[in-house]
């Protein structure tokens, strides 16, 4: 199923009750790309703990 599909809401999912997400598969790069992420949540002192 497309991520799309997956997530349906902010903290839900397309899962029933009892199922689990056993896979995922990310497709590689194609030749001469990049990726890059964001972080969105910064770290605070207490997250080193």
């Amino acid at each position: 199923m497309p991520v799309e599909e997956f997530c349906t809401a902010p903290g839900r999912n397309a899962l029933q009750p009892g199922e689990i997400l056993v896979c995922l598969q990310i497709p590689q790069n194609k030749t001469n790309s990049g990726a890059h992420y964001l972080r969105f949540i910064p770290r605070n002192e207490m997250d080193i703990a």
